[in-house]
């Protein structure tokens, strides 16, 4: 069995508007690949978690020639959800990644996430399966492969531990930027998302990242 984590920057030449939209739209900060069905009869079915302006994200979509169907409700921390179905076939980029993800022998890994222009994304398998995932891919792809072979899987624990108020705390400073690098949201801005106050956002986020430290340092010893 093996483990791979990589990024996958696509050309925004040759992706259709709705990966467009979710990569590198002004509208959206942070999308999540929550769960999909590769076993649509009408092609890709999607669920994801959106951080951005869900108006601007529904007019966008509204006359995609790759949307099929598409929907939004309210998620926490002022972000939406998106259940969308693609046509695959409309983008030859689209296609090539479609029958990738449904070879034998690989399993995608959720969430995956968009971000500036770039997908990151985790697959286990068989080994060879895996690497024919990474060869499959097409040129109009740019692929950095971040982290291969077993001990990765232990990752998958890390979050495990956290309670859903401190899981939802940290998931609204990622999406508000708390953790770019200049930083984008403060204590406060994160508060606001949660509904509470800044120092329990700040409890909230510091017992979270204990936990996170202490699984990630674990992680290392079996490395």
């Amino acid at each position: 069995m093996q483990y791979l984590r990589m990024t996958a920057r696509p050309s925004l030449e040759a992706i259709p508007r709705t990966l467009r939209l979710l990569l590198a739209s002004e509208h959206v900060a942070r999308a999540r690949w929550i769960s999909w069905n590769l076993s649509d009869s009408r092609g890709l079915t999607v669920l994801l978690r959106v951080a951005g302006d869900r108006g601007a994200v529904r007019d966008g979509l509204s006359d995609a020639p790759e949307v099929v169907t598409a929907d939004v409700a309210p998620a926490e921390s002022g972000a939406f959800y998106l259940l969308i179905t693609l046509d695959p076939t409309v983008s030859t980029v689209t296609a090539s990644i479609f029958e990738v993800i449904r070879r034998d022998g690989v399993v995608l890994l959720p969430p995956v996430a968009d971000r500036d222009g770039a997908v990151e994304v985790r697959l286990v398998g068989e080994p060879a399966a895996v690497g024919d995932v990474v060869d499959a891919l097409p040129d109009d792809i740019d692929v950095v492969v971040r982290e291969i072979g077993e001990r990765g899987l232990l990752s998958e624990r890390s979050t495990a531990s956290l309670s859903p108020r401190q899981r939802e705390a940290v998931t609204a400073a990622i999406d508000l930027g708390y953790y770019d690098q200049p930083r984008k949201a403060t204590h406060e801005e994160v508060a606001e998302a949660l509904g509470c106050a800044p120092s329990t956002a700040s409890e909230h986020i510091r017992k979270a990242e204990a936990k996170l430290v202490r699984a990630a340092v674990e992680r290392g010893r079996w490395a």
